[in-house]
């Protein structure tokens, strides 16, 4: 027990209280003074340091928190209180992806406007422009036409990462169609064509002039038809087109038609004397190869019958027809036909008889003579065509006598058969 007053005297000594630093995120820095903290380093109370935070790229900062320090004013200093820890959230950025068609009337896109997180990469899959957070959009070419072909051509970026706003481009192009135009021969053993087929953009514009057909393209497109050569037999032509003037929609057939004449020649018939005989027809025109006969004074040219006829005799003359003269049996040509006549002067007989034998005779009894030969008499002698005929009386007997008398029938000239007598 205590029994007398006991003074005590008690020490004390002062120790600062360290405080630790947490596990220090990457994105914050702790400043005390010149000196960078980590967390291995310790902090007593009071001490003041500044936090700052950078944010990771593409995120935004949603949530800062310090405890073991108290936030001076609204700046980044802090006095520490206790062990300080340091934590924060973010949340990733999202962008706006805006795509678009170079054309909207070559094609759309099925998505315009899409909202991409930051670091999502895209890359195409066939047309489609994919990204990696599963968004995906189909371009679309609009419908094609007789006139024109819409194609999808690509996009102006075909890979890449989103880090900000971004507009993509889906490209599209409009062609012309082009259309193959065939050109037909409807008689190609008449004539020929210089551009059996054509292709040509839809809309062009094509006319006809004469024998060619233009098609008026950037550089003029010229077809022409052209007939053969014209030939003994025939005569081609160019007849015409089946088209006029128009443009092209689609593809179409343009034909070109020839014409083929057989010739005609024009045949003369002629006589080689028309005195001695004449032909019904002197002309006739006929095709090329008609053939020719004959049967006697008949000629067929075709369809054509001449007839010759001789002329009519005379008691002078006897006209014949002796036949045709031609070249060839086919007409080829112009050509000349002769039929031949000829004129044969007429024989007469004369016959020289005695009025009566038995009183005196003639030396000779007939010959032939033409028409119209002369006769010369001279007493008892006659001279036709050069021969003398002369008339003998008979040889006087004691009983009678004979004398020449004369002639009969003895005129002249001769002009039918006659008898002449010698009269006793």
């Amino acid at each position: 027990h205590v029994i007398n007053n006991i003074k005590v005297k008690a020490s004390y000594t002062a120790t600062y209280i360290e405080y630790s630093i947490g596990n220090i995120p990457t994105q914050v820095t702790i400043q005390k003074g010149d000196q960078t903290l980590t967390s291995t380093d310790t902090l007593h109370y009071g001490d003041t340091v500044d936090i700052s935070y950078t944010p990771t790229t593409g995120y935004d900062m949603t949530t800062f928190t310090v405890t073991g320090a108290d936030r001076v004013g609204e700046t980044d200093t802090y006095r520490v209180t206790g062990n300080l820890t340091v934590t924060y959230t973010e949340t990733i950025q999202i962008y706006t992806i805006t795509i678009e068609s170079n054309n909207t009337s070559y094609g759309t896109v099925d998505e315009t406007t899409l909202s991409i997180p930051y670091g999502t990469t895209y890359q195409v899959e066939g047309n489609d422009l994919v990204f990696s957070n599963g968004a995906r959009v189909t371009p679309t070419p609009a419908s094609s036409d007789a006139q024109y072909t819409y194609t999808f051509t690509g996009w102006s970026e075909t890979s890449g990462t989103i880090i900000g706003e971004e507009t993509i481009i889906a490209n599209f192009e409009r062609i012309t169609n082009s259309y193959i135009v065939t050109i037909e021969n409807e008689n190609a053993d008449y004539g020929s064509i210089d551009n059996m087929s054509i292709t040509v953009p839809y809309g062009t514009v094509y006319r006809v002039e004469n024998n060619t057909i233009i098609f008026e393209t950037d550089e003029e497109i010229v077809v022409t038809a052209t007939a053969l050569d014209n030939t003994a037999q025939y005569t081609y032509a160019f007849k015409g087109w089946s088209v006029s003037t128009g443009s092209i929609t689609g593809a179409m057939t343009i034909r070109a038609s020839f014409t083929r004449t057989i010739n005609q020649y024009e045949v003369s018939i002629e006589s080689n004397n028309t005195s001695y005989g004449r032909v019904d027809t002197t002309s006739v025109t006929v095709d090329y190869g008609s053939t020719i006969s004959e049967t006697f004074n008949e000629l067929k040219i075709g369809d054509h019958t001449i007839v010759a006829t001789p002329t009519a005799d005379t008691p002078e003359y006897d006209y014949t027809f002796t036949g045709w003269t031609y070249s060839s049996s086919t007409v080829t040509g112009e050509m000349t036909i002769v039929a031949n006549f000829v004129r044969t002067m007429d024989e007469y007989i004369v016959t020289i008889e005695s009025s009566n034998v038995d009183y005196g005779s003639v030396d000779r009894a007939n010959l032939v003579v033409n028409y119209n030969t002369p006769i010369t008499v001279e007493d008892n002698t006659i001279l036709i065509n050069g021969v003398t005929i002369t008339a003998s009386e008979k040889e006087d007997t004691a009983e009678y006598t004979y004398t020449f008398t004369g002639w009969t029938n003895a005129t002249d000239p001769i002009t039918g058969n006659r008898t002449i007598i010698a009269n006793f």
